[in-house]
C-alpha cells in the first residue's frame, strides 16, 4: 500500500512537472479569430465619400488579400486621417501578414489616441504581443484592459490572465 501511494504521488508530480508550458505562439493560435469588418455596404445604399473610399480596402481584407487591404488603407488614411477605424484594420492586416512589430506599433498608437477603439486595439495588441512573444507587454495591456470599463473582451482577458501567469519571463 505505501509503495502504491508513493508511485501515485510520483506519477502526479511528474505529470505536473512535465506538463507543457504555454507559449505565446500556441496561446495566440487558440485565441486569435480574424475580425470581420461590419462596414461593407450593400449596393444601392447611400454612402459617404469616406465610406465609398474605404470599401475597396475592406473588400480586399474580407477576401484575405491583406497586402492589398493594407495598401488601400494606407491611401485611405491619407485622405481621411480622422477615420480611426482604418488604423485598427491596418494593424490587423499587418498581424495577418506576420508583421507583428508593425501591427504592435499601429495598435499601440490607436489605443493611446482613441477611446472608441481602445478595447479592440488593446485586445489585438495583446494578440500581436503574444505572437511576438513580448510577454511583458501582454501582461501590461491585459491588466489595463481588465481594469478598464470595457466589457467586449472581459471574459477573454480574465481567462488569458490565468494562462499568462505560466508564460516565461523575458
Amino acid at each position: 500500500p505505501i509503495a502504491a501511494v508513493l508511485l501515485i504521488g510520483l506519477i502526479t508530480l511528474a505529470a505536473i512537472w512535465l506538463r507543457p508550458q504555454p507559449d505565446g505562439q500556441s496561446l495566440y493560435a487558440t485565441l486569435y479569430e480574424r475580425p470581420q469588418p461590419t462596414q461593407i455596404q450593400l449596393r444601392g445604399t447611400t454612402e459617404t465619400a469616406a465610406q465609398q473610399a474605404l470599401q475597396p480596402a475592406l473588400m480586399a481584407y474580407q477576401k484575405e488579400k491583406f497586402n492589398d487591404a493594407y495598401s488601400l488603407l494606407e491611401r485611405y488614411v491619407k485622405d481621411f486621417p480622422q477615420d480611426t477605424q482604418a488604423y485598427l484594420w491596418m494593424g490587423i492586416a499587418q498581424l495577418e501578414l506576420g508583421k507583428t512589430q508593425q501591427a504592435i506599433q499601429l495598435l499601440q498608437q490607436l489605443r493611446s489616441n482613441n477611446k472608441e477603439y481602445y478595447e479592440k486595439a488593446s485586445w489585438n495588441l495583446i494578440l500581436a504581443s503574444l505572437k511576438n512573444e513580448d510577454y511583458e507587454l501582454v501582461r501590461e495591456v491585459a491588466d489595463e484592459l481588465a481594469a478598464s470599463d470595457g466589457q467586449e473582451f472581459r471574459a477573454e482577458v480574465i481567462k488569458l490572465q490565468a494562462k499568462i501567469k505560466r508564460l516565461p519571463e523575458h
